[in-house]
C-alpha cells in the first residue's frame, strides 16, 4: 500500500507524464495497454505518495521536481528545428519508401510530436499511427524529494527484509528451484514487481529516448554506422517481420518498407559491414527456424543464404573477421551446446568446438580476438556462466561468472568493458553488470527498470548503448533507454590558418 512521500515507480512516473498532457483515464489506459481500473489504482497511489488532491496539483509537483517540461504552445513543424525550445526524449516516426532511407536531416526533429499507435493491428505489423502533443520526458529517477525518516521498527523490518532477500539470492531456495522447472525458456511468465533505488548521491546515466512505435520484445538489434536497426520480435502477441530504424542524433524512428521475409523472434542479429545477418529464431507457428536471411542496409533488400544445419531459436551470436558465430539455443531435440561458424565468403556453415555449457537465451559479444558468451537458461534454471571462445584456436575457456544468474539478457561492448543488461526470468534483479576483461571482474551498475527486464534489444555506439522494449514482469514494453558510458567528453576546437600570401620582394 502506498504511503505519503514514497518514491514513485517507473510506471507511476509514466502516468504522471500522461496526466500532465491532460489525458483522461481511458486515454492513458489505451496508450499503456492496461485497463482503466489499473490506471485508477496507479493514480490513487500517485495522489497518496505526492500528497496531491487533484491532477493539476500532480502536474505542478511534476514540473517543480523536473519530471516534465511543459511547452507553452505548440509550434508548427517548420519552426521546431529553429525554435530553440528545450525538449527531451520524444520524437516522430516516419515511413520511408522501399530502396532509400531518408537522410537524418530530413527526419523531423524531436520534441514536437510523438507517434503513438492508434490501434494494434492483428497481423503483427505497425500500421496506422496518429500524432499527439508531446511533453518532455525526464531522465529515469525516483522521487527526488527527501524521504521521511522511518520509525525504528520500520527500519528494523526493512533490514530484516534485505537480509532475507540476500539469503534467498545466495542459497537459491528450494521453492524457487521447483517453480523454475515449469518455466518455458522462450515464453517468459509473469513475476511479482518490486522496486529499487540508486544509492544516496548517485546520479544515473540512464535516460529515456523516443519510445518504440509499439511495444515489442524478443527483437534483434544491430548497429550500422550511426543508426540502430530493430528487426522482428513479438508484437501484439504475434511474431513480426518489421524493420525499424532509430536515429540517435535526431531521436526519431523510421519504419522501413522492407520487412523480413521470414518473421521471427528470439533470433540475434550479426553485422558485417553494411549487412545485417539474422539466422534461425522462433516463427509464427512457435517452431524454431533454420532460415538465414541477410539485409543490405544500403539497398534495403533482403536475400536468402545457406540455411542453418538444423532449426534453432534463442541462440546467441557474434562476429569475428568475416565470419558469424552461433552458440547454443533451443532445437527440436532440446537445449544444445553446439556451436557453428558461417563463412560469409564461402557461404557455408561449419561446426566448431561446442560450448562447455548447454544453454539458450544467452548473450554474446566480441572483445578483441575473443568472443564472450554469458548467462542463459537450462534445466529450469538461469545461469551466471561466463565462457570465452578463441576463434583462432577453436578452444573454450572459463571467465569469472556474473554476480547473479541471467537469461534473455543483452550484452554489448562499449570502450574497454562489456555491459550485461536485463535478465531475471526467475525473479527480480535490482542491477545490471559490467565486465572488465583486463581484470576478469564483474561490477554492478544501476537499472532503469524496477522489476525484472528480459528479452531486450541492445545495441551499442562508441560512447553509449541503447536498450529497447523487452518484458518487465508480464508487461511488454515500448520504452527506449540510453546509457551514457562516457559522460565527460572534451571537445577540442580545430583551427585552420588562412593560406599564406607569398609576396615577392
Amino acid at each position: 500500500m502506498a504511503e505519503p512521500r514514497e518514491p514513485l515507480t517507473e510506471r507511476e512516473l509514466e502516468i504522471v507524464r500522461l496526466v500532465s498532457t491532460g489525458a483522461g483515464n481511458k486515454e492513458i489506459a489505451t496508450k499503456l495497454y492496461v485497463s482503466p481500473n489499473t490506471v485508477k489504482v496507479h493514480l490513487r497511489n500517485i495522489f497518496t505518495k505526492l500528497e496531491a488532491s487533484s491532477r493539476t496539483e500532480v502536474t505542478m509537483i511534476a514540473v517543480r521536481n523536473g519530471w516534465i517540461t511543459l511547452l507553452d504552445s505548440p509550434l508548427p513543424m517548420d519552426q521546431q528545428a529553429t525554435s530553440g525550445v528545450p525538449v527531451a526524449s520524444s520524437g516522430r516516426i516516419s515511413r520511408a519508401p522501399a530502396g532509400a532511407i531518408a537522410p537524418a536531416g530530413a527526419i523531423a526533429p524531436s520534441g514536437a510530436e510523438i507517434a503513438q499507435p492508434a490501434r494494434q493491428p492483428q497481423d503483427g505489423s505497425v500500421s496506422s499511427l496518429r500524432m499527439t502533443p508531446a511533453i518532455a520526458a525526464v531522465p529515469v529517477a525516483p522521487n527526488p524529494e527527501a524521504l521521511p525518516r522511518l520509525a525504528v521498527w520500520k527500519r528494523l523490518a526493512l533490514l530484516a527484509g534485505v537480509l532475507l532477500s540476500l539469503l534467498l539470492i545466495v542459497t537459491g531456495t528450494a521453492s524457487q528451484d521447483n517453480t523454475a522447472l515449469a518455466l518455458d525458456p522462450l515464453r517468459i511468465g509473469p513475476t511479482q514487481p518490486r522496486s529499487g533505488l540508486l544509492l544516496r548521491g548517485e546520479v544515473s546515466r540512464w535516460s529515456l529516448r523516443a519510445s518504440l512505435p509499439i511495444a515489442r520484445a524478443r527483437s534483434a538489434a544491430a548497429t550500422v554506422g550511426d543508426r540502430i536497426y530493430i528487426i522482428g520480435g513479438e508484437v501484439n502477441q504475434a511474431v513480426s517481420g518489421d524493420v525499424l530504424v532509430y536515429v540517435p542524433v535526431t531521436n526519431t524512428w523510421l519504419l522501413l518498407n522492407a520487412p523480413k521475409p521470414t518473421p521471427v523472434a528470439n533470433a540475434p542479429a550479426a553485422v558485417l559491414g553494411s549487412t545485417i545477418y539474422v539466422a534461425g529464431g522462433t516463427t509464427r507457428d512457435g517452431q524454431p527456424s533454420a532460415v538465414m536471411e541477410a539485409f543490405d542496409t544500403r539497398t534495403q533488400q533482403w536475400r536468402s543464404l545457406a540455411p542453418l544445419p538444423y532449426p534453432i531459436a534463442g541462440q546467441s551470436s557474434a562476429t569475428f573477421g568475416k565470419q558469424i558465430f552461433v552458440f547454443g539455443g533451443a532445437t527440436d531435440q532440446g537445449i544444445t551446446n553446439a556451436s557453428l561458424r558461417f563463412d560469409t565468403v564461402a557461404q557455408t556453415w561449419q561446426p566448431i568446438a561446442p560450448m562447455p555449457t548447454a544453454r539458450t537465451l544467452s548473450a554474446a559479444a566480441t572483445f578483441d580476438n575473443r568472443i564472450y558468451v554469458i548467462g542463459g537458461y537450462n534445466a529450469g534454471h538461469e545461469l551466471n556462466t561466463c565462457e570465452v571462445y578463441t576463434p583462432s584456436q577453436n578452444v573454450w575457456s572459463a571467465c569469472q561468472p556474473m554476480t547473479l544468474p541471467r537469461s534473455a539478457l543483452g550484452l554489448v561492448r562499449v570502450g574497454s568493458n562489456l555491459f550485461a543488461i536485463g535478465g531475471g526470468m526467475s525473479g527480480f534483479l535490482g542491477f545490471n553488470e559490467r565486465y572488465d576483461p583486463s581484470t576478469n571482474r564483474w561490477t554492478a551498475f544501476d537499472t532503469p527498470i524496477t522489476n525484472n527486464w528480459q528479452s531486450v534489444a541492445v545495441a551499442g555506439l562508441p560512447t553509449e548503448f541503447y536498450v529497447f522494449g523487452g518484458y518487465s514482469g508480464s508487461e511488454r514494453l515500448a520504452l527506449s533507454y540510453v546509457y551514457e558510458v562516457f559522460v565527460n567528453r572534451v571537445f577540442v576546437p580545430s583551427f585552420q590558418s588562412a593560406p599564406s600570401q607569398n609576396k615577392t620582394p
